[in-house]
């Protein structure tokens, strides 16, 4: 049974690297240029007797190409989603690390204000103790 998976799984794998290789060659410009080519080809005046054939040869491409497409599609559109879903975990991540950093900043800067408030009021302290001092007159003694 797990021989059977292991060769299942294979196959799939090679398949669906057909299909992503098929359907990223398959959408160039190189194909299409040799489509382009291909269609112009019946203007060519010796070829106008193999036109049965040559409609034979573009109903064929079109029948092997169209499952090929939604197919390579479907399977880079898979693709896409696992890396936007590892994207938005790591996204989500880098977001948590940084509302923490955030709020270790936040706690910081009420820690320095609380000092900085506290050396302020040590300040006022020391400025009405320095005024008392100077309205101090000492009595003369005679």
């Amino acid at each position: 049974m797990k021989i059977t998976k292991r060769i299942s799984e294979k196959f799939e794998q090679i398949n669906e690297t057909i299909a992503k290789k098929m359907t990223l060659n398959f959408g160039t410009m190189l194909t299409c240029y040799i489509f382009m080519f291909y269609g112009l080809l019946p203007l060519i005046p010796f070829i106008t007797p193999y036109m049965a054939q040559m409609l034979y040869w573009s109903n064929w491409i079109q029948l092997w190409s169209l499952p090929l497409i939604i197919v390579g599609q479907n399977i880079l559109g898979r693709d896409s989603e696992r890396r936007a879903a590892e994207t938005h975990g790591m996204v989500k991540a880098e977001l948590q690390e940084v509302r923490i950093l955030l709020e270790l900043e936040h706690n910081q800067a009420l820690k320095i204000e609380k000092m900085l408030d506290g050396e302020h009021q040590q300040n006022l302290k020391i400025e009405r103790m320095i005024q008392m001092l100077e309205a101090y007159k000492p009595q003369e003694f005679e």
